[in-house]
Parts: structure tokens; sequence; C-alpha cells
């Protein structure tokens, strides 16, 4: 799943929220299937402009062995479905697709941990839900089945052609760590994760390193940062294919319906329990799992 254009942004700027998909935009899902934090396959999604019924044209493509993730180089371009949003489209192959605006599945209230209370409930997103057989993607796995994912959206932009706009892997990375510091989201979002230990390691081992040392609960504040800048650089979500998804403290293998995730993510920056409200009343059992927007 993939969220964009969340109505909170829109509450906070009093701007209106943006309507639908961007249509000169690529929102993708990468896997990287051989553990080099490159991606060997890409969904691709890409939309048409809204209707007069507010309905836009989308297009699902697979892009395998794709060469760099700022090139967009490609040995091979699969149109895997085609469709328009708001409707669950399926493909032969059984992957099925759900796109539109929905209920936002988790907020939390960050008014704790910064100057400004910032509530996420009663908010709503745009959607990308894609869910692929395991039998379409076993092939291409190796005898452990382990592979990971993150999300990438680029906006054409001129004569600059495709940039980067917002890249995210592991939650809540962003709001701990780049949320007072724009240069640093900027960076994160242009870079690929293939380079995310050699570029932000070190910056984020200290900043881990400070903050323990602040709360006072480590030892050795300097071994903890860069205990947890390697287990979450690069910044890739992890995921054994056939397994029960789970992001908690003891194990973070892909990410299910009801794990609490800024929990885990807060506490462990921190080494001490940090409880943020989480609502999981919008998600329902069934495909595509979100409920409608309140």
């Amino acid at each position: 799943m993939m969220n964009v254009n969340h109505s909170f942004f829109a509450d906070v700027t009093g701007k209106q929220s943006p309507a639908g998909y961007h249509p000169e935009a690529r929102y993708e899902f990468r896997l990287d299937t051989d553990g080099d934090a490159r991606e060997n396959v890409v969904y691709r999604f890409t939309f048409g402009e809204l209707d007069n019924s507010g309905r836009q044209a989308l297009t699902l493509q697979a892009l395998y062995d794709t060469a760099s993730a700022l090139s967009h180089a490609e040995t091979e371009n699969v149109t895997i479905l085609e469709g328009v949003t708001g409707q669950t489209v399926t493909a032969p192959s059984g992957t099925r697709v759900w796109t539109g605006r929905a209920g936002d599945p988790s907020w939390i209230d960050t008014g704790d941990l910064s100057a400004a209370e910032r509530p996420f409930a009663r908010q709503s997103v745009y959607t990308i839900v894609l869910e692929v057989p395991d039998d379409e993607l076993q092939p291409m796995l190796a005898d452990d089945q382990r592979f990971t994912v993150w999300a990438l959206t680029s906006l054409v932009t001129g004569v600059d052609g495709w940039q980067p706009v917002k890249r995210v892997g592991f939650p809540m990375i962003h709001p701990l760590f780049a949320e007072f510091d724009e240069q640093w989201g900027e960076e994160l979002n242009h870079t690929p994760p293939a380079d995310d230990t050699v570029n932000y390691g070190k910056q984020l081992a200290s900043a881990i390193a400070a903050l323990v040392a602040a709360y006072g609960n480590v030892l050795d504040p300097q071994a903890y940062g860069a205990a947890f800048a390697a287990r979450f650089l690069p910044d890739v979500l992890p995921y054994t294919l056939g397994t029960q998804a789970v992001y908690g403290f003891l194990e973070i293998n892909g990410r299910s319906l009801i794990d609490n995730a800024p929990n885990v993510m807060f506490s462990m920056a921190t080494n001490t329990p940090v409880l943020i409200g989480l609502d999981n009343s919008t998600m329902t059992a069934a495909f595509p799992y979100f409920r409608e927007p309140s």
C-alpha cells in the first residue's frame, strides 16, 4: 500500500488537497530480490487526467531487471493491467489493484514529540493497493524467499526529466529524522537506498546516540546509535514470501494491517517506551482493506 496526498497537510497549509493522482508522476513499488538494495523488479503506476466523474485512468506496468534507480533504464517493460480509479482491477495472473480516496488507516499525535500538536485522526489519503500472488514472485527470489521493498514517487520536471520526489521504506524515518532538517529529507528522497549506509550511516548513528544520551538510558550511546543505523539502513523493508507479516520489536518482516509501527520506531529510537495513538478503525478484513473516508 502506498498513500499520497494526505488531507492533513491541506488543513495545515490552508490549501485545497490535490484531487487524485498527478498525471505526470510515476508511483512505484520497487523490489530488490538479491540483497544489494537495488531494484530488480518495479511495479509502476501511472494515471491520466481527472474526468468529469472524478476518476482517472490507470496503468500498472512491471519493469524487470532495471538498471539504476535514477536512470529508469529497463530491459523489459510489461503492462500488467489497465483500469480506472475507484474500482478493483484484476489481471489474468491474479494481480489486483485498487486506487482511490480512502480513510487514513493509521494516525499519530506527535504532540509529545514536537512543538505543534498534529493529530492525523479522521483524515483521508489517496491510496494505491497492490496485491501480487506469491507464485508470481517466487521464481524471482533466492532459496530463502527473502526480498526488500520500498516506494518511490517521481515527477517529470521539464528538461531535467524524471526526478524522485518521495522515497519510503521503513515507516517513520522521515518524521523521526528529517522533520526539522529539510535538506536531509530532500537528500533521502533523491538518492537510492543502495547508497544509504555511506550517505547517512554516520549522521543517523550520531542522531540516535545524542537522543539516547539525553535520555541517559544507554551505557554506550555511540554503540547504540551505530546498531540502530545498521538495522534501518539501507531504508528498505524486508519480507520473506509466504510468512506472517509483522512489524514488531522482536522482528521486522513486512508490516501487517494492525502493526503499530510508530510505537516501535519511536521506542527503539529513544530506547524507552513511547506510546503513540494509533487507530485502525478504518481498516477492513477484505480487499482493498480501507474504509470510506470520514
